[in-house]
């Protein structure tokens, strides 16, 4: 039986073991496990769920970022649905000048898919190419490095279109978002220079608010192991913090 006196000896105790905790990591003690120092301790998401993965950036443009518009006579015809993988209010921010978009199609199998992209008050598209659908999938477009880079600052429309009918195109299935390219916190290279893994890469940007940044280095990592549940786990994570629940099993296209 412990006496009132054992009891109280053993608070203190474990009293002193977090002051010396709180004086050797100050800020860590009792933090949320994602944004410790990255280690093989918390690099589980499990611990994860009900917090959150993504934060957006603070000063993120609010904005509805997906539109989706086709006829009826083409879904009918060729049952087909379309789904971009970005926040849904709110531009979604990348650090690089050349980053990667994904999406999810369902459907229209052999048809061609464009996808462009359009800076601010510029008709000319800055970037525009097609893509058949193979299967029901993740697709992606990496802009090509001998474009000029984004400029930060703005937000560039960009756009996917599944085309039914070439010579109707008014019937195409079309979605459309945002994408602001923000330089970089200051202590945000050293971050991810830290960072060994494309997983903690992921965390690093995602913490940070980079969607689409922390979209592809999870999607990297999940090619270099595509059966690891730690991996899988926290793709399905990130997707569903913002409302793609609906597409966590699919895989990207190779």
């Amino acid at each position: 039986m412990v006496t009132p006196r054992q009891f109280q000896a053993s608070l203190a105790g474990a009293s002193s073991i977090y002051l010396l905790l709180l004086s050797l990591y100050p800020g860590q003690v009792g933090a949320n496990p994602l944004k410790l120092e990255h280690s093989s301790t918390n690099r589980s998401p499990q611990s994860a769920r009900g917090q959150r993965i993504y934060i957006p950036p603070v000063q993120a443009a609010p904005r509805t970022t997906q539109g989706s518009s086709g006829s009826r006579g083409c879904e009918e015809s060729i049952p087909a649905s379309l789904r971009l993988l970005v926040p849904d209010n709110h531009v979604g921010q990348t650090m690089q000048g050349h980053p990667t978009f994904f999406w999810f199609v369902s459907g229209g199998v052999g048809l061609p898919m464009e996808f462009a992209i359009v800076e601010p008050k510029v008709a000319q598209p800055i970037y525009v190419t097609q893509k058949f659908v193979r299967k029901t999938e993740i697709m992606k477009v990496t802009l090509p490095g001998h474009l000029p880079q984004l400029e930060p600052g703005k937000a560039y429309r960009w756009s996917v279109s599944l085309i039914c009918n070439p010579k109707q195109r008014s019937s195409s299935i079309y979605a459309q978002s945002w994408i602001e390219r923000s330089l970089p916190p200051s202590d945000l290279a050293t971050k991810l220079a830290s960072a060994k893994t494309d997983y903690e890469r992921t965390i690093t940007y995602a913490q940070s608010g980079f969607w689409y940044d922390a979209l592809s280095a999870i999607d990297t990592a999940r090619k270099a192991k595509p059966q690891d549940p730690e991996i899988l786990t926290m793709r399905r994570l990130l997707l569903e913090q913002v409302g793609l629940s609906q597409v966590v099993d699919y895989s990207t296209e190779m």
